[in-house]
């Protein structure tokens, strides 16, 4: 089965201009890898956030990657401000922002097996994304615009990417969602399913591993992978992602599956982050949909083969060089 996309939604990802809306925060590992963070006497820091490392990894990638969040007025955001400056991702579209609401903080250990993973998110400062910073986006420049699932588990930041939805829309802009399901974020997992999927049905490409399509499907007592298939059906290019046993693209009936990579695995987080940017970084060059996924798989697996999630995102060269050494 030949998969492919029109022409003009080739054109435009080809421009390489991607906007994400959602999260930035302050990752903290215990020092050294593989330290329980009950044992930890240092930490390292890192940028993280899966907005933020879509990001940093489409930029890495070559591609010209804005991020739409809004951070705390103190030094953490300030640090974060700074790593992805450092990255090269354009903070136009980031606001300030004072008060109560701060950035999210996680404590992660890089760990092969059962690491722990603890987030700090009380008054989350992402979440106060504004619909005046979304007015000021131009999607008329803008390739994609990239929706985390996580920007939708609150108000105004839900309001917000409503918006910017309907303004990319009018600029016939594709609309790429990351379910980016965490359980801690929503008040239960039917409020997430009915959230996620009203945008899911405004998207043209929905990405998500086999747990969080369940969680979408579950509103409507389907499983994930028939949730994933109906979505396809109603003409939405869907990534059903499973981990170890690779991925499968489902489009209007017709599936394609492609293997994953076998690496040794040092931790297990950042691999989704990863494939969305090695995807679509990949589409913006002009290669074909199994290229693409191929490519985002290989960015994953370099992500879970090294400590840390944004300063892991690799650069083109790298991908490449893994594809051809693991063929």
């Amino acid at each position: 089965m030949s998969f492919s996309l029109n022409t003009t939604f080739y054109n435009r990802l080809s421009q390489g201009n991607f906007i994400v809306i959602g999260r930035a925060g302050l990752d903290l590992y215990p020092y050294p890898a593989g330290t329980d963070t009950k044992d930890a006497q240092k930490f390292e820091s890192d940028l993280g956030g899966s907005a933020a490392n879509i990001a940093v990894s489409l930029s890495r990638l070559g591609c010209n990657a804005f991020l739409c969040s809004t951070f705390a007025d103190d030094s953490v955001g300030n640090f974060i401000m700074n790593k992805l400056s450092q990255y090269k991702v354009n903070t136009k579209y980031c606001t300030p922002i004072s008060g109560v609401f701060k950035n999210s903080l996680a404590l992660a250990e890089n760990k092969s097996q059962s690491p722990k993973v603890v987030i700090y998110r009380n008054n989350a400062s992402d979440l106060q994304i504004s619909k005046d910073i979304v007015k000021t986006i131009d999607f008329e420049l803008i390739s994609g615009l990239i929706i985390t699932g996580t920007a939708l588990s609150s108000e105004p930041s839900r309001s917000s990417v409503l918006l910017a939805i309907n303004l990319a829309q009018e600029k016939k802009c594709p609309i790429i969602i990351d379910l980016d399901y965490r359980q801690d974020a929503w008040e239960s997992e039917n409020y997430a399913s009915r959230e996620i999927g009203k945008v899911t049905k405004l998207s043209d490409i929905c990405i998500g591993n086999e747990d969080e399509f369940n969680v979408l499907g579950s509103k409507n007592n389907l499983d994930g992978k028939e949730l994933a298939q109906k979505l396809s059906e109603n003409g939405k290019l869907v990534i059903y992602k499973k981990g170890s046993l690779g991925s499968e693209l489902i489009y209007m009936n017709s599936q394609l599956s492609v293997n994953a990579f076998k690496v040794k695995v040092l931790k297990p987080f950042g691999a989704g982050d990863a494939f969305m940017g090695g995807f679509l970084s990949s589409l913006s060059n002009g290669t074909d949909l199994k290229q693409a996924i191929t490519f985002g798989s290989a960015t994953a697996a370099i992500v879970v083969s090294k400590i840390g999630c944004s300063s892991a995102m690799p650069s083109y060269l790298e991908v490449e060089n893994f594809i051809k050494n693991n063929h």
